[in-house]
């Protein structure tokens, strides 16, 4: 496995990153946030295992992880102490000018990894507008299926959760033990505070919304315990081999036929005016327009 430092940008010197510039422009940008997940997990959990994760598939990708995006809008924990909540708006400006600026440092194969909820919707408008902008493709990567539930109840008894996530990604990370408080009884399960809210979402309706008890974003669960960290890992650097293992060719080979696309773009004007149903002869440029001759 490669050491830390071949990895994790930020123990890593200038001259270093140069190097590895010469020979590859893939890197990852892990994002999360500070929000409370329940009573018993460490406010920086989304940081930590998108991090994590971003490690484990630069291991299998042998490119480089830039250090995380720490604060971010967190979404329905927002007035639990502890949780830091940017607006969205301003979350998006910053993850904007972060991936535009590791763009211009030469990342141009940049991967934004995170799996907390309100990034699909923060990071579909910055990529798009990165994309509308400067033509650049920026991939949003939520590698929850790193962790998937039917490998975790086959070596756990218990589904993936944010619990034994925090457990692994501090061991990746080098992060201190005990971070998953231990004492708690176990609470009833992951749900929305109001049926009314779950209601209105099966009708595909999207609203705000709020925690109304802790255990609401991440349920105590007294089977996770701190010795299944290690086994964990190692489920998902196997799977990381085994589905995520394309991914830089496939983003490579994505936007080689981007390029390929606009350079010779179907949506020329002459070649979209010459379309007739059979049989119909296109006008010339001058017959339909008497000032372009």
């Amino acid at each position: 496995m490669p050491g830390l430092n071949t990895v994790r940008m930020e123990f890593m010197t200038s001259p270093e990153v140069a190097r590895y510039l010469q020979h590859s422009d893939l890197a990852i940008l892990p994002v999360g946030c500070i929000e409370m997940h329940g009573p018993h997990v460490p406010l920086g959990c989304d940081t930590m295992h998108a991090h994590a994760m971003a490690v484990i598939l630069a291991e299998q990708w042998e490119c480089l992880v830039l250090p995380p995006v720490t604060y971010t809008y967190p979404g329905a924990s927002t007035p639990w102490p502890g949780t830091i909540s940017p607006r969205p708006s301003v979350s998006q400006k910053w993850l904007k000018e972060i991936c535009m600026a590791a763009i211009r440092n030469g990342f141009e194969r940049l991967i934004v990894v995170g799996t907390h909820g309100p990034l699909k919707f923060l990071l579909s408008n910055v990529i798009r507008e990165i994309h509308h902008e400067s033509g650049s493709i920026v991939l949003h990567l939520a590698p929850g299926k790193l962790m998937p539930d039917d490998r975790m109840e086959e070596a756990f008894g218990y589904g993936r959760g944010e619990d034994i996530l925090v457990l692994a990604s501090a061991r990746v990370l080098g992060l201190p033990e005990g971070l998953v408080r231990q004492g708690f009884a176990d609470s009833p399960g992951r749900c929305f505070p109001f049926e009314s809210l779950s209601k209105l979402r099966q009708t595909g309706c999207n609203q705000p919304w709020t925690f109304s008890e802790p255990w609401q974003h991440q349920p105590v669960r007294s089977q996770v315990q701190p010795e299944h960290a290690d086994k964990a890992v190692e489920l998902m650097r196997r799977v990381a081999r085994e589905r995520y293992a394309d991914v830089p060719r496939l983003f490579e080979t994505y936007r080689s036929e981007m390029q390929a696309m606009e350079e010779h773009p179907p949506w020329d004007i002459d070649a979209v005016a010459a379309m007739k149903p059979d049989g119909e002869q296109p006008q010339s440029a001058s017959q339909t327009d008497p000032d372009r001759t």
